[in-house]
């Protein structure tokens, strides 16, 4: 009960912005037996792959008790099969993991299922990590969206670009977000074009290059392996 009124205060702080309801792309509870625990819906962990073991289960509290209790566990998919659920544990990190598309299943995982130097829920009401090994600009956006309910970071909100602006100031770090330049045209990576303005504001250097990082107050033109920034969606926020 204590992680649930944290995460609602967290939410509260945030300044209003319009919510989509059931929009958000992971659930997210504080604290537990193995910190921080994740939850995506309809997600299933595919045979197709190395498992620590397959179990049946009478709910899906069940078989995260059974991934608890197993040394190795860095996740667990629970699907509904019947009067009960089949357990499938993993013990490798969720990037690597394989999934499908299962209506009902649950997939549920911990933050320390990635490797990462940054896991945090930032005031602006969304989750963001940053792995430890950097990547070029579509390595990194492959990477996060291997981690269920996770993309590149996407920054369209004053909030959001704050966020990058706090972390990027607490680590020193340059960081590759999803902002590209399409035929001369700078948008963000779901295709959504920023006004002149937009880029004035944040500082956009105009360049023929097709991919953005931060740094230093402005984003600049990259084709390095940098820091990168996952984005998660836990407040049902639109993003």
């Amino acid at each position: 009960m204590a992680s649930v009124v944290l995460l609602a205060a967290l939410v509260a702080s945030v300044p209003f912005r319009p919510v989509l309801a059931g929009a958000r792309s992971i659930g997210y509870i504080l604290g537990g037996g193995m910190g921080n625990m994740l939850i995506a819906d309809n997600k299933e962990l595919i045979d197709e792959q190395t498992l620590l073991t397959v179990m049946n289960a009478t709910s899906v509290c069940r078989c995260r008790s059974l991934c608890l209790a197993h040394v190795n566990c860095k996740g667990v998919s629970a699907t509904p099969v019947g009067d009960h659920f089949v357990c499938k544990l993993v013990g490798k990190t969720v990037d690597i993991c394989m999934f499908a598309d299962t209506a009902g299943a649950t997939f549920i995982f911990w933050e320390d299922s990635v490797d990462h130097s940054i896991y945090e829920l930032m005031p602006d009401g969304f989750l963001y990590l940053e792995p430890i090994a950097p990547a070029k600009h579509q390595e990194a956006r492959a990477f996060c969206s291997r981690i269920p309910g996770h993309r590149l970071a996407i920054l369209k909100t004053q909030a959001q670009r704050e966020a990058l602006y706090a972390l990027h100031e607490r680590t020193g770090r340059k960081y590759n977000v999803d902002l590209i330049v399409v035929g001369g045209v700078v948008q963000w990576g779901d295709g959504t074009v920023l006004s002149e303005d937009e880029q004035n504001s944040m500082g956009v250097d105009k360049t023929d290059k097709p991919d953005l990082l931060y740094e230093n107050d402005k984003f600049t033109a990259t084709d390095k392996e940098e820091s990168f920034l996952c984005q998660a969606n836990p407040t049902g926020y639109d993003w």
